[in-house]
């Protein structure tokens, strides 16, 4: 679930998580960076959980991520 005004906060993230933990990426490195930022690491997952097109069965390939597939749209909208 997006928020206005958090964009920054995504962009944070991204560059801490990148700077840190390079090209290993998982739950202890994003932890910290949520810990760092002083990000709610409840409000990430619960977030998460909800951008699912299927709360069950999320292995499957008919399951998408919204979030995700709406980025996806954007940036073939657009072009970048």
């Amino acid at each position: 679930m997006k928020r206005r005004g958090t964009e920054k906060l995504w962009w944070d993230y991204i560059a801490r998580v990148h700077g840190e933990c390079r090209s290993i990426i998982n739950e202890d490195c994003s932890k910290r960076a949520h810990k760092h930022l002083k990000l709610n690491w409840q409000t990430t997952i619960d977030c998460y959980e909800a951008s699912f097109s299927s709360q069950t069965n999320r292995e499957r390939e008919t399951v998408k991520n919204q979030m995700i597939e709406n980025e996806i749209a954007l940036w073939l909208d657009i072009g970048a």
